[in-house]
């Protein structure tokens, strides 16, 4: 699940005159403890700041989606880790989409994409961050993702 874009990490901080660390960034590392990690997806940033070590047993898992995605592709990909300890989820919403029209499903993004996350993780305790109260007054570019945070 890499994506061959550049970094949107990379593309931010161009707005700013010198490194920092982002919110959401700052959130991920601080939840992981220094046992192994494994991380999956857009993750070449936390993979230099996180215990990812080759050994075989891992009780932590970072997920970054950050390319498109289907939300069947997405649950069979969480069904593979609902056993871990700790695992930090996060999800650019924008690229989360469906093939089935479900009139079900709630106009929010973030509330859809929890939805999904509690269908897998129904047993785990999920802590839910992302910008509330948008109300379509400016578009989110610098922190589209959703993320999770389940032990």
């Amino acid at each position: 699940m890499k994506t061959n874009n550049k970094s949107w990490r990379v593309t931010q901080q161009k707005f700013f005159g010198e490194k920092v660390e982002f919110v959401q960034d700052k959130r991920i590392l601080d939840f992981f403890d220094q046992t192994p990690c494994l991380c999956i997806g857009d993750t070449d940033y936390f993979k230099k700041k996180l215990n990812v070590s080759k050994i075989k047993q891992k009780n932590q898992c970072l997920i970054i989606c950050n390319k498109k995605i289907s939300d069947k592709k997405l649950l069979q990909l969480l069904k593979k880790y609902k056993n871990f300890k700790k695992i930090c989820i996060s999800i650019n919403k924008f690229y989360l989409y469906t093939n089935k029209n479900n009139k079900k499903i709630i106009d929010d993004y973030d509330y859809a994409i929890f939805n999904l996350i509690q269908l897998v993780f129904s047993k785990k305790k999920i802590k839910h961050f992302f910008v509330k109260n948008l109300n379509g007054h400016y578009f989110n570019f610098a922190s589209p993702t959703t993320q999770f945070f389940l032990t």
